[in-house]
Order: structure tokens, then C-alpha cells, then sequence
């Protein structure tokens, strides 16, 4: 999304000028700028983004970074429409994901490794007590 909006911004880079002193006109080429900006941004979202085993944690937290950055980039340049644009489309997706993932059942999974030395006596049957004994299936 944040691409997205940064391309649209691009693509009306002719209202980016600035006429302050009427008969003169400074333009400037921000591009490089956001360039800088969201480079130092996708740094420190690389930075909160955290692989514990099969599971990713951080990837919204990163994107958000992004997309902030980017609807900031736009207000910058003077785009309030697409901002407004992009700063809804954001928070509904943001915000409807997360009622989404609150009304949608979750699966719970429990990985076990049981580990049995040699002249233990523990059997199917007794392993299977021993799981109920502590609530598990």
C-alpha cells in the first residue's frame, strides 16, 4: 500500500512546485528525499521484525512503519487527498484485520517431545494418562 501511494504521489510530481514569490518558481526533486526517508524507515523495520521458530512476529509493526512514513511523504508534497485516501485505506485495513482476528476461531496446537530413557517404564497407555493428568488431549 505504501508503494502504492508513493507512485500515485510520483505521478502527480507536477503539483509538487512551489510559487511563493510570484513571477519565480523553485522546483525541487523530493523523490530523493522520500528515497532517503524510506530507506532509513525500512531499516528500522527490518529491526522489529523477529523469526522465533516456524513463527514471523513483527511484520505488521514493520509495515506500518512503512506506510506511516509514506502517507507522511505524501502530506509533505502537499497530496492531502491521497492522504486522506491512503491514511483510510490504512486504518481499515489495520483496524478491520484486527476485529477480523478477534471474531475468527484461533487454533490452538501444542508441539510435544516426549523423551524416554532406557528401563522407563512408560507406555502408550501411561503417557496418555500423564497428558490428561496436566489437561491435554
Amino acid at each position: 500500500m505504501a508503494a502504492t501511494l508513493l507512485t500515485l504521489a510520483a505521478a502527480q510530481q507536477e503539483l509538487w512546485t512551489l510559487n511563493r514569490i510570484p513571477g519565480t518558481q523553485i522546483v525541487s526533486d523530493p523523490t530523493r528525499m522520500a528515497h532517503g526517508i524510506l530507506t532509513g524507515i525500512g531499516f528500522l523495520g527490518a529491526g522489529v521484525i523477529f523469526r522465533q521458530s516456524p513463527s514471523v512476529h513483527g511484520l505488521t509493526t514493520a509495515a506500518s512503519l512503512q506506510i506511516s512514513a509514506a502517507i507522511g511523504i505524501v502530506h509533505g508534497v502537499v497530496l492531502f487527498g491521497l492522504a486522506l485516501i491512503g491514511t483510510a485505506a490504512t486504518l481499515l485495513v489495520l483496524v478491520g484485520l484486527r476485529v477480523l482476528y478477534a471474531v475468527l476461531p484461533r487454533s490452538g496446537g501444542l508441539r510435544l517431545t516426549v523423551v524416554i530413557r532406557d528401563g522407563e517404564g512408560l507406555d502408550a497407555a501411561a503417557l496418555r494418562g500423564l497428558l490428561q493428568a496436566h489437561g491435554l488431549a
